[in-house]
């Protein structure tokens, strides 16, 4: 928590998009879904309400509806999961993601927004890899991307697809 908090310091919002997504593998290692997915979302929502980040973006997915039976899903459709069904630790550890951001928001008043992401693939994705980063960026400072606890400074705030303005 300490390094997170550490990170965060000075932001006026922070895009969290950290996520173990290597599905199969979460069956035989939910132990490490667990630290990344929803201990590591409870890091940032605390870090931000201790440091009074103004927002936070929670980065979830489609998988938290289950197995939808409503094709495209809109905002209001809440999803077909079978609780005691065959889930994947990254399924439900980005429900219960999406959970804590919520209760944040209702219990100290954060603005928190959460954005599903469906069906994404890209250049540099790996398959069986971990997208362990977020943007940072404050009036003061140019935008740092964040990965593994390496700096890299001239990224974009936003990647090409998310309009910044979108997340006004």
């Amino acid at each position: 928590l300490e390094g997170v908090r550490k990170a965060m310091e000075g932001c006026d919002a922070v895009l969290h998009l950290a996520a173990l997504i290597a599905i199969p593998y979460s069956y035989h290692s939910p132990d490490t879904y667990v630290d990344t997915n929803i201990k590591g979302t409870l890091n940032i929502v605390q870090a931000a309400r201790d440091l009074g980040v103004r927002r936070v973006v929670q980065t979830s997915t489609s998988e938290v509806y289950g197995d939808p039976a409503v094709h495209p899903q809109p905002e209001s459709y809440w999803g077909n999961v079978n609780p005691i069904g065959r889930r994947s630790c990254y399924d439900e550890g980005k429900r219960c993601g999406e959970a804590y951001c919520k209760a944040y928001e209702r219990l100290h008043g954060m603005d928190v927004r959460i954005v599903r992401i469906f069906n994404t693939y890209g250049p540099r994705l790996r398959a069986r890899a971990a997208c362990l980063g977020f943007w940072r960026s404050t009036p003061m400072r140019p935008c740092r991307r964040w990965m593994a606890g390496c700096v890299i400074d001239s990224c974009q705030a936003c990647p090409p697809h998310v309009s910044s303005s979108s997340l006004d």
